[in-house]
Formats: C-alpha cells, sequence, structure tokens
C-alpha cells in the first residue's frame, strides 16, 4: 500500500492480479486490472509526477505505469521482486528477493512522457546482466557530425573506449564510469566523439568493460566518418 502525493491510495490485490486505488477518503476510484499483465503485483511506489511502479512478483518484472495508467515499460531479469521506492535522485531501488540482492535504476521519467501517446511499452534488461548486447555507432558513416557510440552491457565499473585508425594508430580514448541510463527504452551508455579535427576514413573501435567479480568483457567494431 502506498499513498501519492495528491492522497490517492494505492493497495495492490494479489490474489485478483491488479491494483486498486481510492481516494484520501477510501472511496474507490479505478484500477490497474490483470489485463496489464500483472500476476500477484507485490510491492508499489508511486514518484511525485504520479509515476506508479509495481513488483509484477510471479513476472520476475517491475512494470511502469504512467499517470493515466498506461502502460510504460517493464523492467525484466528479477526473481520475485518484492519491493520498490524512488530516492531523492530519481534512482529507482528494487528488492529482487530470491536473488538476495537490491537493483538500483536510472528512470528519465520526463523523457518518457505521461500521456496516452506514449502507450507502447519498452523492455529494459536488468543491469546485472554483465555482458554485451547491441554495441555500435551512429550515424555510421558520420558525414559532417560527430558519431555516438553505444553501448549495451548491464551496469560496469568501469567502460574504455579506444579508438584506432586503418594503420592502426591510436587516435582517441577515453573512459566512462557510472550507472547505464535509459536511452530508447534500453539501459546503455553512449559516447559522442568530437571528431572536428579527425579525417575522414574507416576508425576501428575498441569497447572493454570491467564490473567487479565478473570477467571483463571486449568487443571491437568499426565506423566511418566522412568530410
Amino acid at each position: 500500500i502506498v499513498v501519492d502525493s495528491l492522497g490517492k491510495i494505492y493497495v495492490t490485490d494479489r490474489n485478483n492480479d491488479r491494483v486498486l486505488v481510492y481516494s484520501s477518503t477510501g472511496v474507490y476510484l479505478c484500477e490497474i486490472s490483470s489485463s496489464s499483465g500483472l500476476n500477484k503485483p507485490d510491492g508499489i511506489y508511486v514518484s511525485k509526477t504520479g509515476f506508479v511502479y509495481v513488483c509484477d512478483s510471479n513476472n520476475d518484472r517491475v512494470v511502469g505505469f504512467n499517470n493515466l495508467f498506461f502502460k510504460m515499460f517493464e523492467i525484466i531479469g528479477f526473481n520475485k521482486p518484492s519491493g520498490v521506492i524512488m530516492d531523492n535522485e530519481g534512482k529507482l531501488w528494487v528488492v529482487d528477493t530470491n536473488n538476495g540482492k537490491i537493483k538500483v535504476y536510472s528512470i528519465p521519467e520526463k523523457q518518457l512522457g505521461t500521456t496516452k501517446s506514449f502507450m507502447s511499452a519498452s523492455v529494459l534488461s536488468s543491469p546485472d546482466n554483465f555482458m554485451f548486447g547491441n554495441v555500435y555507432s551512429y550515424p555510421n558513416p558520420a558525414k559532417q557530425t560527430n558519431p555516438t557510440i553505444h553501448i549495451e552491457c548491464g551496469t560496469a565499473d568501469k567502460i574504455e573506449i579506444k579508438i584506432y585508425n586503418i594503420a592502426g594508430e591510436l587516435v582517441h580514448k577515453t573512459t566512462l564510469t557510472g550507472p547505464p541510463k535509459l536511452i530508447r527504452g534500453k539501459l546503455a551508455y553512449e559516447y559522442e566523439w568530437d571528431v572536428k579535427n579527425v579525417a575522414s576514413g574507416v576508425y576501428i573501435y575498441y569497447v572493454y568493460a570491467e564490473k567487479s567479480g565478473e570477467e571483463p568483457i571486449k568487443v571491437v567494431k568499426k565506423l566511418a566518418i566522412i568530410r
């Protein structure tokens, strides 16, 4: 059970696979029903902007609804999540019960919007899945613009990017730290390479990611720059 900033009361009705919403005086208003796919909902939290986060326990996910109760996204990779709360910095903390972990997500609610036009839901992978997903640069080729390197690998302690020309000479390097961000429905890191003084040609970029307790992972990709 949770109360939002307007005094509305939200109750997870586990056995009926729904969330009930009441006024501050206890009058029934509406519900997030089982048609949304909820199966034994457990923990629930309502943010200051009206987003509703529900631990969908039997589906091993957390579902995010906007202030009109349209499903916006789901975060997968749990085992019976049971509690959820958002801190003052906008980070979402989830109790992953059967995995014995607490997982933290950065959720940019302003980017997700709050209206029906954002009805289609995105699926987010768990930040504990330390492996490469999509790694690419865009635009590629980059014609008179900076390329951005997009990296999906869960949460890393450090990501090192090294960029070489076709002769094998190092032309640029950088290091990324911190949690991934929600980018077009995916938890990912991104880096925009300033190529103002870089010649046209094909470049090879090497991505090396480290995380405590895990084997380092690496991948090599190509991008092109056209002047």
